[in-house]
């Protein structure tokens, strides 16, 4: 398998009145995974390929997104950081074993929040919540079924989704350094 990666990010940070700051960027990334996986079979002729148990499957992923941030104390003890994230992807999966190709474009919006309230000086309390996105695997959206062994076969699903995460997690810190975090996940 080999991999090409491409990245681009640019980052602002802006600092408002009374501590409060606003922060922006943007990043664009193109990621081509070119998985070619040949068999072949030693012969009286020399190495021949095994045509039906090859594969060359190529996908190419484009996500450009933007993110802002707030940061404010809303008193002395309780500071409040709020975030939007926005992604658009585009992504291709094409078979070129099997001659088909999988398009696909989707944009999502990543709303995050973290509270924090210092109690005292050996103890806060933390409040947060994002949203998140895990994409599947490259090799998890390859349709060819290949064989691991006579037994044993594995093929990909071209139209997986990724899994969207809401999490929410409640942290407690003793002195500056031991954490009690209680969290919940919705994927």
């Amino acid at each position: 398998v080999n991999y090409n990666i491409f990245a681009l990010r640019s980052d602002y940070v802006h600092p408002l009145s009374k501590g409060r700051k606003l922060e922006t960027g943007i990043k664009a990334s193109r990621v081509v995974s070119d998985n070619d996986l040949n068999f072949t079979r030693l012969t009286e002729q020399g190495w021949q390929p095994i045509t039906n148990m090859s594969n060359h499957f190529i996908y190419t992923e484009h996500i450009l997104a933007g993110y802002v941030n707030f940061n404010t104390k809303i008193t002395e003890k309780v500071s409040l950081k709020a975030g939007l994230r926005g992604e658009q992807t585009y992504a291709d999966g094409y078979s070129v074993t099997l001659d088909s190709s999988n398009y696909r474009r989707y944009f999502n919006l990543f709303p995050s929040i973290f509270v924090q309230q210092k109690v005292s000086d050996f103890y806060s309390l933390n409040y947060n919540y994002s949203r998140r996105i895990n994409r599947p695997y490259y090799e998890n959206l390859n349709p060819f079924i290949f064989y691991i062994d006579p037994f044993t076969f594995a093929g990909g699903n071209p139209h997986l989704n990724p899994a969207f995460i809401h999490n929410f997690e409640f942290t407690q810190t003793f002195q500056s350094k031991y954490n009690l975090t209680l969290g919940y996940s919705l994927t």
